[in-house]
């Protein structure tokens, strides 16, 4: 499913006694298209993001808490795609850190994507802690967990939302699209 999720196709060929031979098939761009930035330094001021258009991410500020390589580089390929800025944090003790005691001069994050299971701190600590320091901004879980208790489980300990894995793109961005109009229209 991840290689469908980034356009391409996976095939699989073989013989029984000698082995199998699998394909994975992405559309990648050009490496002389790509941005490539080797330091800091040679990052130049970006212009202002368009204004936001219904069901858009177009500047939204996203953290993402997961510690699963692969689906931060699949999650966060879809929301860069949609127009937002993403940031990750490997585990929940990572994210409240993050939100809690933010950089020097660091945007605010318009919405929080929280898987539940994660090392040193899960999701349902972070989202508690969070929300007991008083951070109203919406915080969407992601789990694998699709029980029908799960989504009670990850809206009890603070979530405004859920998703499952693995990620469906389109829905993955319509729920960070709904939270994002509405933190934007309170603000």
């Amino acid at each position: 499913w991840i290689v469908e999720n980034l356009g391409g196709s996976l095939t699989a060929t073989g013989e029984p006694g000698r082995g199998c031979t699998f394909t994975a098939t992405i559309v990648a761009e050009p490496a002389a298209q790509s941005a490539m930035i080797s330091s800091p330094e040679e990052t130049a001021p970006r212009p202002a993001p368009p204004a936001p258009r219904p069901g858009s991410l177009a500047g939204a500020r996203i953290l993402l808490a997961e510690d699963g390589v692969d689906n931060q580089r699949l999650i966060a390929h879809h929301l860069r795609k949609a127009g937002a800025t993403v940031e990750i944090a490997e585990n929940g003790r990572i994210a409240v850190d993050r939100i809690l005691r933010p950089p020097p001069g660091a945007a605010a994050n318009d919405l929080v994507l929280m898987d539940m299971q994660m090392p040193e701190v899960d999701g349902y600590s972070a989202t508690s802690t969070l929300r007991a320091s008083g951070f109203a901004r919406p915080i969407i879980a992601l789990t694998a967990h699709a029980m029908d208790g799960d989504r009670d489980k990850c809206l009890r300990a603070g979530c405004d939302d859920y998703a499952t894995k693995p990620i469906d793109a389109a829905t993955l961005l319509g729920v960070c699209a709904k939270w994002f109009e509405r933190a934007r229209a309170a603000a």
